[in-house]
């Protein structure tokens, strides 16, 4: 709420090519329609962490419509300063992203993941 009386949701997406962000917006061009009347939301924004092409492909592609807003954080600081997991040793730069990414399949770092997409 923003002291006019508006109603405000902002969806804190991964990045644009992630199965979440992918559903993340479907599901908003599903229920827009439905928040906007039923819970009298005004104005709903999705944050994704890529550059603005991605996040405009991304909304092509799930067909998003114009009434939600793009944001894009590349850095993935807002994120950050809400708490938002960012995976197994995010901070350690002597392994390799690759072998991060592997570790991640097996339930490092994430480890409600797998289970929720097997």
């Amino acid at each position: 709420n923003d002291g006019s009386g508006g109603r405000r949701l902002v969806v804190f997406g991964t990045y644009a090519a992630d199965f979440n962000a992918i559903e993340y917006g479907q599901r908003l061009r599903y229920y827009w329609p439905k928040l906007r009347e039923e819970k009298s939301l005004e104005k709903c924004a999705l944050l994704l962490n890529c550059q603005p092409a991605a996040a405009k492909a991304l909304a092509e592609q799930v067909d998003l419509p114009e009434s939600i807003e793009l944001w894009v954080d590349n850095s993935g600081e807002s994120g950050r300063k809400f708490g938002v997991g960012r995976g197994w040793l995010p901070e350690n730069n002597d392994i390799n992203p690759y072998l991060k990414l592997f570790g991640m399949l097996f339930g490092l770092g994430a480890w409600a993941t797998l289970p929720a997409v097997i």
